[in-house]
């Protein structure tokens, strides 16, 4: 079954995802780190994208963003993708090897109480996974430490892919991955500013809240769901310390799969009428695409849809009050 057609729409949250083919690469190695936050910093600053939360786990990343130009999506996650596959081959020394599954996901998010959930959800994937006890201990890439300080602005260096070794065929200690990181960092690269702004979301909703409200309310829903993984586990959890030692050439088969969903809301009368919207607006971005392939180019994909060739012909705002 194909993906739904991309649409963007400006000054909208967005939840993006997107899965790796095999194995676990993005471990939480400490020159790994280095090299994931050098890609992302790169790939906000040069495109517009006000990235709000992210984490990476082994086999896939979720990011929450705001969409300012919606041009600038299509483009941000090709960089972040390309960039991070060419590293992970040159880590396991390959070449030209094929490391994500096909696109992305992209989710518009509807309302506020529906943005806590999908944050709540995004920190505590790897409690969820059973790699750590609380959403604070992953040594992964996350931005969980940016939310509790209120925002974060970090000088990241992007690796250049010459200075990126291949790895022995064994597992490095702790000290070899800080060795590692280290001489990564004092390599050839551009740095960029990684800004993080964990409530600049609050501008996509019609929300009187401030932003340390729902911080707490957040870090309450947090804490809830770890208590119920605590409860309710039936394997141990692997740590940080373990997961460290973990190469990123680890055997693993994925078995995430794209998702078909196209927006969040609890709200459901709102959620009806946006994929209602949708789903007639994706019929007529598709008959613009199939004349198009014809020779016709008098017609025009509708408003935040893309024409072939992944031009945005024309940028909207979208047509729902967000909540």
């Amino acid at each position: 079954m194909p993906r739904n057609p991309k649409c963007f729409f400006n000054n909208t949250a967005i939840e993006l995802c997107s899965s790796i083919q095999e194995g676990l690469p993005l471990s939480v190695a400490a020159y790994l780190n280095v090299i994931i936050e050098g890609i992302l910093a790169a790939a906000s600053n040069q495109f517009q994208v006000t990235i709000c939360h992210y984490l990476f786990m082994g086999n896939h990343f979720h990011l929450i963003a705001i969409v300012h130009n919606p041009e600038d999506i299509p483009r941000f996650m090709r960089y972040l993708k390309c960039e991070l596959a060419h590293a992970i081959n040159r880590l396991l020394g390959r070449r030209q090897r094929s490391v994500w599954l096909s696109g992305y996901d992209s989710l518009v998010i509807l309302e506020s109480n529906k943005l806590l959930e999908r944050i709540a959800y995004l920190y505590l994937n790897p409690v969820e996974a059973s790699l750590v006890d609380k959403a604070s201990e992953y040594p992964g890439v996350s931005s969980y430490q940016a939310l509790l300080n209120g925002g974060m602005t970090k000088i990241c260096k992007k690796i250049s892919r010459d200075s990126i070794p291949a790895l022995p065929p064994r597992a490095l200690s702790l000290d070899e991955q800080k060795e590692l990181a280290k001489v990564l960092l004092e390599s050839d690269g551009r740095e960029y500013p990684l800004i993080v702004t964990p409530w600049a979301l609050l501008q996509c909703f019609n929300s009187n809240a401030s932003s340390e409200s729902y911080t707490e309310e957040l870090l309450k829903i947090i804490k809830d769901k770890e208590h119920g993984y605590r409860m309710n586990r039936k394997r141990q959890v692997i740590g940080a310390h373990a997961l460290k030692l973990q190469p990123p050439s680890k055997i693993y088969k994925s078995e995430r799969k794209g998702l078909k969903v196209i927006c969040l809301a609890s709200d459901v009368p709102l959620r009806r009428s946006f994929i209602s919207w949708f789903k007639d607006h994706a019929q007529l971005a598709r008959s613009a695409f199939s004349a198009w392939k014809n020779g016709d180019f008098s017609v025009k994909p509708p408003p935040g849809f893309f024409a072939p060739g992944g031009l945005l012909l024309a940028s909207a705002l979208l047509p729902f009050r967000l909540v």
